[in-house]
């Protein structure tokens, strides 16, 4: 994990809900040099990744159906490139997919009823009485 050039992260929302230790443990460990050699060739390893320059030349796409702080910390502590950095959001752009919600021809009739309840731990069973008796 020292030479990762390319890191590309799918489905960030998903691991979000999963444990997300386990992806900010890998970018903590992400170039760190070996502590042995192992038997490597070291004339096939670039210059700057022996120099620790390694996270200046990592290109990281992150891709997550919803933008969420978690990612945004990922983005800003751990990504960095020479070159820059790019962040789109497709939720402002104009090419994302309008929901349907505002499409709804008929309207539904929307009721509320104040449920009697002495303490709150006795509310659950308050409600499925109110359910049982005044509406199912």
């Amino acid at each position: 994990m020292s030479s990762i050039e390319l890191l590309i992260i799918d489905n960030a929302d998903v691991l979000m809900m999963q444990n997300w230790e386990h992806v900010l443990s890998v970018f903590e460990h992400l170039h760190l040099q070996p502590k042995k050699s192992h038997d490597v060739d070291f004339s096939r390893v670039r210059n700057w990744l022996l120099d620790g320059h390694a996270h200046d030349y990592r290109q990281t796409l992150i891709f997550s159906r919803i933008p969420a702080p978690p990612i945004n910390n990922i983005f800003n502590k751990y990504c960095r490139n020479f070159a820059g950095r790019c962040q789109i959001n497709l939720m402002e752009s104009t090419r994302f997919q309008i929901g349907t919600i505002c499409k709804i021809n008929f309207q539904l009739s929307q009721m509320f009823h104040r449920i009697e309840c002495d303490s709150p731990v006795e509310l659950p069973d308050a409600r499925f009485n109110f359910f049982i008796e005044k509406v199912y």
